[in-house]
C-alpha cells in the first residue's frame, strides 16, 4: 500500500503481486477508526476519495487491504491540524508525544490528572496494568454491559480498583487480558507496571491474523524478547506501530504514559 494526501483527496495505490484480484470488497478506508467511502479501481490498483473538511484537530486515516490468502497489510497516515490546536495538558506542550496525548484525549481514550499547577498527562510516568485496561476498553469502544457478570479467576481480585473492575472484566472476558500464573495461582497485579511486550501482545490479540511478521534481528535486543509475545511483536513492528528507540525495543521495560499514547494513537 502506498498512499498520500493533498488536501483533502486522498490517493493510493494498492498491489498484491501474489493473488492479484483484489477488490473494493477488500479493502477498507477508514477516517479515526471509522469507514469512509472510497473508489478503487483493480485494473490500475488506485484508490481515491476525499476525507472530511478539516477541523483544525489531527485526524488518522488508514487503509487496510486483505488478499484472497487471508494475508493482511494496512498503511495510515496523520492528517495534521492547526498550528494553534489546543493541547489539554500543560505538561505536554514540548513533549514528543504531545499531538498523540492530545488527539486521544479528544477521543476520550486517555485522560489527565487534575493537580495545583493544572490539567496533567504526566506523560513519562509508568501505565499500571488497570490503567491500560481501561484504556484498551475506551479504544475497542468496548460495551461493559456484556461483561457485568463475568467471574474473574485472580487471586487479587479485591485490589482491582472499582473504577478499573469493568473494564477488567471486560478484557478478560474478550480473552485480551489474561493475568500472571505464580505458584499455581492466577494473578492480575492491578496496580502493578505493565512492560512494554505485555502491552504488544495484548494490543496483538486485538488484531486479526494474517499480518506479516518483522525480523527482529536489526534490534540490539530482538532476541530478548518472551516466546508467548514474539508474534505480537512481530507483526507490530512490521505494521509500523512499534519501531523502538536507540536501536532497541526494551522490551522487558515498564511502559510509559506516552509510549502507550503513541502505539495506540498509530492503531487508527
Amino acid at each position: 500500500i502506498q498512499m498520500s494526501l493533498n488536501g483533502r483527496a486522498l490517493t493510493a495505490t494498492i498491489k498484491d503481486a501474489i493473488d492479484n484480484g483484489l477488490s473494493s470488497a477488500d479493502i477498507k478506508l477508514t477516517y479515526d477508526g471509522k469507514p469512509i467511502t472510497f473508489s478503487y479501481n483493480s485494473g490500475t490498483k488506485a484508490l481515491n476519495a476525499t476525507i472530511p473538511a478539516s477541523d483544525g484537530l489531527i485526524h488518522r486515516v488508514t487503509i487496510m487491504a486483505t488478499d484472497k490468502s487471508g494475508n493482511i497489510q494496512r498503511k495510515g497516515l496523520t492528517v495534521p491540524g492547526s498550528d494553534s490546536m489546543a493541547q489539554p495538558f500543560i505538561d505536554m506542550n514540548s513533549h514528543w508525544a504531545k499531538l498523540n496525548t492530545a488527539y486521544l484525549y479528544n477521543r476520550g481514550i486517555v485522560n489527565g490528572v487534575k493537580t495545583d499547577g493544572g490539567f496533567k498527562y504526566i506523560p513519562d510516568t509508568g501505565i499500571t496494568r488497570s490503567e491500560f485496561a481501561v484504556i484498551m476498553s475506551k479504544w475497542l469502544n468496548t460495551d461493559m454491559s456484556l461483561y457485568k457478570d463475568m467471574a474473574l479467576p485472580f487471586t487479587d481480585n479485591a485490589s482491582i480498583p472499582s473504577w478499573a473492575l469493568d473494564s477488567v472484566k471486560a478484557m478478560y472476558g474478550m480473552g485480551i487480558i489474561q493475568g500472571t500464573a505464580s505458584g499455581g495461582k492466577l494473578y492480575y497485579k492491578p496496580n502493578g507496571a505493565i512492560s512494554r511486550e505485555e502491552v504488544m501482545t495484548i494490543i496483538g490479540r486485538t488484531q486479526a491474523r494474517g499480518y506479516a511478521e518483522a525480523d527482529l534481528s536489526s534490534f540490539g535486543d530482538g532476541n530478548q524478547v518472551s516466546s508467548w509475545s514474539l508474534p505480537y511483536v512481530k507483526t507490530l513492528v512490521e505494521q509500523g506501530i512499534i519501531s523502538g528507540y536507540s536501536g532497541k525495543l526494551w522490551p522487558k521495560d515498564s511502559v510509559t504514559r506516552a509510549q502507550v499514547a503513541t502505539m495506540i494513537f498509530s492503531l487508527y
